[in-house]
């Protein structure tokens, strides 16, 4: 009888058997971080292209008299 023990248990399934294979919960947090760096430069160097472009400014190089700025804030104002 103890043969026949032995047959069935060798006979059952896992129950995982079947299923398609997953990586582990290591290699898929790595694979998130990684993403998540990616993902994260990209948006970097797509916020400072956006920034040089958007913020530059036309007069730039030109000589602004201070004291004629603020007295036409002040009477505009």
């Amino acid at each position: 009888m103890s043969g026949d023990r032995s047959a069935s248990r060798s006979s059952r399934r896992s129950p995982r058997a079947g299923r398609p294979t997953r990586p582990a919960p290591a290699a898929a947090l790595t694979e998130g971080f990684k993403l998540g760096f990616v993902i994260t430069a990209v948006t970097m160097v797509v916020g400072v292209l956006a920034a040089l472009l958007l913020f530059r400014e036309d007069g730039r190089g030109e000589k602004v008299d201070l004291a004629a700025v603020q007295s036409a804030a002040i009477e505009g104002g």
